[in-house]
């Protein structure tokens, strides 16, 4: 899943670009020379802690936008003092987007680094890994939009990407905002898809609209021609659906062939990407669809965010990167809470700095200040606010966006706040 957006100079939101070999040569580069301490080094030593992510590997556009946004929050905390007055070492973990390749390096971080905490391992490696920083009580900060055990709780583990169970949730809140009541579903028989199927069907009956049909396609088919007729003889007032780039061409000259686009249409976040739009054509996409994507935030923690991410990286933040700044800076105001690197006290303190009741903060040197002057703390990141449910997933927030052009563009139409994905059924 696409995570982040970020605001131009024009007061659009333009999708952020995934840069190509260059940058991922370059990241794994400064992995190599970042990969620091293998021990806490005593009292006054450096602190180790954990980074696991795809560096190489199918997944690795991800990991390398994760491991800036972590390398720009820990510039961050070493510039205001660093994390119980010691210096803070991102310990570099490459799990190669393979579970079997994530054990051993989950492994050798706890047994031999000995990391205080972790962010990181992804979700698509999580199911294989979280066992052992639950058995060696070190918490992790997971991040990714797969539906890994999601009802999993433990002290020890949180998320800060929101799940794709909450994005389905998200796009029935979306069509609703919208003034729609009467809905067909359209998913392909994908995993992926079936499960944003899954949430945004539950969601939308929660909220009290009704079902005209739900109909599946097989993806990469040469034509959808019966399934959109089914929809459309179905009557609904908008069509909520998940298509892969690959097939939205298809899809969509079918539903102009069969005066379809008439009827409105809400998807998910592969919706609103370049490839997307340019397949079906921007006079589609602006008569027809709204896509449902993770909200924008603004404030005085993201303008600090991107200009020393712009400072460090020289370009805009990549997808990932917010949630691996704000995980990294939530563990380190964990530990400066706990005033301790155990990792039971740390786990004690995750949600102490996330209390919603508390006073917020947007950086690491405010918090703590705030931390140090006796204050409770509320950190709200650049992700949003980081509003966890009961599973310790994180809600939002997510946003409903038109295309402006074939460039990646978007025109904000509906904000869809945590609140409002618990009445449909989250949390």
């Amino acid at each position: 899943m696409s995570r982040h957006l970020h605001i131009d100079q024009r007061g659009v939101h333009r999708k952020a670009t995934v840069f190509g070999l260059a940058a991922l040569t370059g990241s794994l580069a400064l992995a190599a020379c970042s990969s620091t301490s293998t021990s806490t080094g005593g009292a006054s030593g450096p602190i180790p802690l954990g980074f696991v992510a795809p560096l190489t590997g199918v997944g690795s556009s991800a990991g390398v936008g994760a491991l800036e946004g972590a390398d720009v929050a820990i510039k961050a905390i070493n510039d205001a003092g660093g994390v119980l007055g010691r210096h803070l070492d991102l310990d570099i973990g490459n799990d190669n987007t393979d579970p079997v390749d994530a054990v051993p390096v989950v492994q050798k971080q706890l047994s031999v680094d000995h990391v205080v905490a972790s962010y990181g391992p992804a979700a698509n490696t999580y199911p294989a890994t979280y066992r052992y920083y639950v058995a060696a009580h070190v918490p992790a900060v997971i991040w990714g939009g797969q539906d890994s055990l999601p009802t999993l709780i433990s002290p020890y583990i949180w998320r800060d990407t929101p799940a794709d169970g909450v994005l389905g949730t998200a796009m029935a809140v979306n069509a609703w905002n919208l003034g729609y009541r009467n809905a067909a579903f359209l998913f392909g028989t994908d995993v992926n898809s079936q499960g944003l199927y899954a949430s945004s069907h539950a969601a939308w009956l929660k909220l009290g609209g009704t079902v005209a049909t739900s109909v599946t396609y097989t993806p990469g088919a040469t034509s959808f021609r019966s399934e959109v007729q089914q929809v459309i003889n179905s009557h609904p007032d908008v069509i909520i659906f998940k298509a892969l780039a690959t097939d939205a061409g298809t899809l969509f000259s079918n539903l102009n062939e069969l005066d379809g686009l008439a009827i409105p249409m809400v998807g998910d976040d592969t919706s609103d990407q370049t490839q997307f739009t340019q397949a079906i054509g921007l006079a589609a996409a602006q008569k027809a669809l709204t896509s449902t994507d993770t909200g924008v935030v603004t404030g005085p923690q993201y303008d600090f965010f991107n200009s020393l991410y712009m400072k460090i990286e020289g370009h805009p933040p990549l997808s990932q990167a917010n949630f691996a700044y704000d995980g990294v800076t939530l563990l380190a105001l964990a530990i400066d809470k706990a005033g301790s690197t155990n990792g039971d006290a740390i786990a004690k303190a995750i949600p102490e700095v996330e209390n919603p009741s508390n006073t917020p903060v947007y950086t690491y040197a405010e918090g703590l200040a705030a931390l140090k002057a006796g204050k409770n703390i509320k950190f709200v990141g650049v992700s949003g606010p980081l509003t966890f449910d009961k599973y310790h997933h994180v809600l939002g927030p997510f946003a409903g966006y038109k295309a402006v052009d074939l460039n990646g563009t978007l025109k904000l139409v509906d904000n869809i706040t945590p609140d409002e994905l618990v009445k449909a059924g989250l949390g």
